[in-house]
């Protein structure tokens, strides 16, 4: 990283130069094509809190993310990125959104703290079932991929208030959507799909 990066850190409404002890990272178009090993030198792994590596031209994100133990918000938004093995299991929130991903990492489902999750404009074309053990989780953003089935399990997430699955290949509906009208999902958005709108009536029909 050059001097010439915009490469800083912000604590509260303060700007200085990476260091120890400090619990924001900015570095949001830094023209970065990897995360700075940096983060991890001098005690950053326990109190890095924030990261926000948005809108730069990183392909894939390090397995030595998972040390940064004290993170809770990962903004990895508008990148490149194609590679995610290794995650903080501490977040709470995590974009993922408008990157390359052609499948759903693993990793995440790990993460049993996430509340905020979004992969939105990606190529992912399928959900894992195990995606009902973030039990936590109450905003799901998976619109514009490529996904073509929706797993039954998500209308079980017991904390889900939103859920965005527009402008996707889903066909069908699984008839467990049946349970989400008694569910705490207030939003959910299913438009530009590839079913049709009685598709959409009959799965939350009340059965016979």
């Amino acid at each position: 990283i050059t001097a010439g990066d915009k490469t800083h850190i912000q604590t509260n409404t303060q700007k200085q130069t990476m260091g120890c002890s400090t619990s924001s990272v900015d570095l949001n178009g830094a023209f970065l094509e990897e995360v700075p090993g940096r983060l991890t030198r001098c005690g950053n792994n326990r109190t890095v809190q924030i990261l926000n590596l948005s809108d730069n031209f990183i392909s894939r994100i390090p397995d030595w993310i998972e040390q940064l133990s004290a993170l809770t918000h990962g903004n990895f938004s508008r990148n490149k990125i194609n590679t995610c093995n290794k995650l903080p299991t501490s977040l709470v929130i995590l974009d993922l959104s408008m990157n390359e991903l052609s499948a759903f990492p693993p990793c995440i489902l790990q993460c049993h703290s996430l509340l905020s999750l979004s992969q939105a404009s990606n190529a992912i074309s399928v959900i894992p079932t195990g995606i009902s053990g973030l039990k936590l989780l109450k905003s799901l953003d998976v619109s514009s991929n490529r996904i073509r089935e929706i797993p039954p399990e998500i209308a079980f997430m017991p904390c889900l208030e939103e859920l965005k699955m527009n402008k996707n290949l889903i066909r069908t509906l699984p008839a467990s959507f049946r349970e989400l009208r008694s569910s705490s999902l207030h939003l959910l958005q299913l438009d530009d799909n590839a079913f049709e709108t009685i598709v959409l009536a009959k799965a939350f029909e009340k059965p016979v």
